[in-house]
């Protein structure tokens, strides 16, 4: 992608994650109910075979533009030089930090909406797709204004804290106030605050890697989605735990929000938006 359009691309693919969700959490909780849990299994198992088989021939080199050439031919992996970058770990502590939340919100919100306010499983699968649809609008909106400002002069490393400041600080803001709902309107009303904001990091770490190592945009993000795929093993079951535990949710988002502030005041401290790495 050109470099005035990347913040809205990476926005475009990653929020793939949240549209999809909005389809599948009304659908497995109607299938769950009517025909049983094994069904979805078996449905978005088909789903992906045949998106993979209209894939696999249709996609291509994936560039729309020429790539940049590499300095004096040289097509080597710096490795010493991305691994001692501060900038570098910046993205890989907010990956991890962003997909606690969104790993807590993703594997928890229904169990949260049925088990607080006593409605079905259908109707919870529901309610629970409103905040993926909140984060999809969020995180498209936030890539369309960050490549504007930055094309309009904004310092791009300001460009990157605002947003992953408001994606992770206020995700964190809207879990505290959480435990306080006393109604399902208000509840999922939070959360979609809490899931909209987090849709801003699309602007924020997930654009970074071209920032700061454009050359070796996709080795900064393989290494950093592998750490943040943790919060999916660790943060899920750690929640699980402290629900048994206390018998409520508000220790655990208590943590998740935690968690999400300590990886915005990183970002703040040594993120950027400058290049890095050659």
């Amino acid at each position: 992608m050109p470099v005035h359009q990347r913040s809205r691309a990476v926005a475009l693919v990653t929020s793939g994650l949240s549209l999809g969700t909005v389809f599948s959490l009304p659908v497995t909780g109607w299938l769950v109910r009517s025909y049983g849990w094994p069904n979805p299994f078996y449905l978005f198992g088909a789903v992906g075979l045949v998106w993979a088989l209209v894939w696999f021939p249709l996609i291509g080199n994936g560039r729309g533009v020429p790539e940049e050439a590499a300095p004096r031919g040289n097509r080597s992996i710096p490795w010493a030089a991305l691994l001692r970058t501060p900038a570098v770990w910046a993205i890989f502590v907010n990956h991890f930090c962003h997909n606690w939340v969104l790993y807590v919100l993703l594997a928890w919100l229904p169990s949260y909406i049925k088990a607080t306010f006593g409605v079905s499983v259908a109707t919870a699968g529901l309610l629970a797709a409103a905040p993926s649809l909140v984060a999809f609008l969020s995180a498209n909106t936030a890539g369309t204004m960050a490549d504007r400002m930055i094309t309009a002069g904004s310092n791009r490393t300001s460009v990157r804290k605002l947003m992953q400041s408001i994606g992770l600080f206020g995700a964190a803001a809207f879990l505290l106030m959480v435990p306080l709902a006393t109604t399902t309107s208000v509840g999922v009303l939070l959360m979609c605050g809490s899931a909209g904001a987090l849709g801003c990091c699309a602007a924020g770490f997930s654009s970074n890697a071209f920032d700061v190592a454009p050359r070796h945009a996709e080795i900064v993000w393989g290494i950093s989605n592998t750490f943040a795929t943790v919060p999916g093993i660790v943060g899920v079951a750690a929640t699980g735990w402290m629900v048994e535990r206390t018998g409520s949710y508000a220790s655990a988002f208590l943590l998740t929000a935690m968690i999400a502030i300590t990886g915005g005041v990183v970002f703040l401290m040594a993120g950027s938006g400058e290049r890095k790495v050659a």
